[in-house]
């Protein structure tokens, strides 16, 4: 690594300059509360007790940090940036993206702000809706050609009150759907595909209760409307007009389709027949699938619900969420979702946790930890994704379902295997009815589960258990 500059403890990189110049505190020698760049023994000083010539106070704001280039630091940097990027054309920012700069000036590592600026697509989105190129709505950020810069920007906007709220994973979604759509231009049967999106899955996306989508949702619908792209290009490579297929050329289709193919893409015939793009044919039957997920043992499980409770080196948030698979059962789409608001504690201080209803206590030691989660929560891009129990790395939004799955893996925990494991020891210890409820499942997987666990509670007492 190149020197970037030599201090009194020695010849020191870039890298290191960078790390040592965002350590703030209380200087232990002289007290003053400040930079602390230097090291002593192996604790942070200010330069001056550490004898560093080297300059760090910002020549604009007066405060020490990381200098860029004019002897500013990093915040007047970024704010400086922000002026040129969200310039309306006129010299000044654009009001209505007055909140956006504040959130970004706001941010904990203006560093970040900073990267993200030098983002070309990012730039060029940003710049389009200073300079009113684009409009200021969900719809032209879904139609922008780049989705993944119009996603991050979406939700900032969203987060600052520029746009209204909307489910962001329907967001997704329709940002997709657009795509997808324009890619298909030319298509043979783009009508009756774009039909299908427009009166079948986003209807069923958007009559969703507010906060109950979960990834899946969309990934779900995304998969339906590209099994039934996929037939559509079947007909036409086979040479079959729609109106023309016979009972005998679908059972052929599904005979060579997957289980997964099949199903996914009966919605699709649904539409299909009955808007008269399809002739009514019968669809043959699937066999079910076996199931795949074996659980670990109670042994296993009580050995990772010890390593959680106990292990003082593990991340707080993971060791958290493991938890909550290996206790409460809980699925990670489920785990993401849930907000500071859902942990709630009575006079006696007992906390509760709202996964069903009512809310279920929550033992000690897990609510000690469980509340250390809701206090050390990673800070997001804005202060304003810090409802979330779990954020994540964009605006608003919390951690992906995929992000947190992994992470529990990489500390052990095989998610479907404890899950299953953890919801068939809750089935044997209390009827099926009263677990679903009280962990937000259905009846019916409550009642499977503990099926499988051969405990059907056959001779539980008869009445409506729910008053």
């Amino acid at each position: 690594m190149a020197t970037a500059a030599t201090w009194p403890d020695g010849r020191i990189c870039r890298t290191c300059i960078g790390r040592a110049s965002r350590i703030r505190g209380r200087c232990p020698r002289c007290g003053a509360a400040r930079l602390l760049p230097g090291l002593a023994g192996g604790t942070a000083i200010c330069r001056d007790c550490a004898g560093i010539t080297r300059d760090f106070t910002c020549c604009r704001c007066g405060i020490e940090g990381l200098l860029t280039s004019g002897k500013i630091c990093e915040r007047c940097a970024l704010a400086e940036r922000l002026d040129t990027v969200l310039d309306d054309g006129t010299g000044r920012v654009a009001t209505a993206l007055l909140p956006l700069r504040q959130a970004l000036l706001d941010m904990p590592r203006p560093s970040a702000g900073l990267a993200w600026l030098r983002n070309r697509p990012a730039l060029d989105l940003l710049t389009a809706l200073a300079t009113g190129t684009l409009e200021l709505t969900h719809e032209a950020l879904a139609a922008w050609p780049s989705r993944q810069a119009g996603g991050h920007l979406r939700d900032l906007l969203t987060s600052t009150g520029i746009l209204p709220d909307r489910d962001p994973h329907l967001a997704v979604f329709e940002s997709w759907l657009h795509h997808r759509l324009e890619s298909l231009t030319g298509h043979p049967h783009l009508g009756v595909l774009r039909r299908y999106a427009a009166f079948s899955l986003l209807p069923r996306l958007r009559a969703a209760p507010e906060g109950t989508l979960i990834t899946g949702s969309a990934r779900y619908a995304a998969r339906a409307f590209t099994c039934g792209q996929a037939f559509c290009d079947w007909l036409q490579a086979a040479g079959i007009s729609p109106a023309g297929l016979t009972q005998a050329g679908l059972d052929r289709w599904h005979a060579a389709a997957s289980r997964t193919t099949a199903k996914m893409t009966s919605g699709f015939f649904g539409f299909a027949m009955t808007e008269g793009f399809l002739p009514r044919l019968k669809l043959p039957a699937h066999p079910t699938a076996d199931a795949c997920t074996q659980p670990i043992s109670q042994e296993q499980r009580l050995a990772l619900v010890r390593r959680a409770l106990t292990d003082g080196t593990g991340p707080v948030r993971t060791r958290a969420a493991g938890l909550l698979v290996l206790l409460f059962a809980q699925p990670a789409s489920r785990i993401t979702r849930l907000t500071t608001d859902d942990i709630t504690a009575d006079g006696t201080g007992t906390t509760f946790l709202r996964l069903g209803d009512p809310p279920v206590c929550v033992p000690e030691p897990f609510a000690a930890l469980l509340r250390q989660a809701a206090v050390d929560r990673q800070a997001a891009v804005i202060p304003a994704a810090g409802r979330w129990l779990f954020p994540g790395q964009n605006a608003g939004r919390p951690l992906h379902p995929a992000t947190l799955s992994h992470l529990l893996t990489e500390y052990g925990i095989p998610v479907p295997a404890a899950r299953t494991a953890a919801f068939r020891a809750l089935v044997q210890r209390a009827p099926p009815p009263v677990i679903a409820q009280a962990l937000g499942y259905s009846g019916t997987a409550a009642a499977s589960n503990a099926a499988a666990a051969g405990d059907t509670w056959s001779r539980y007492a008869a009445g409506d258990h729910t008053r």
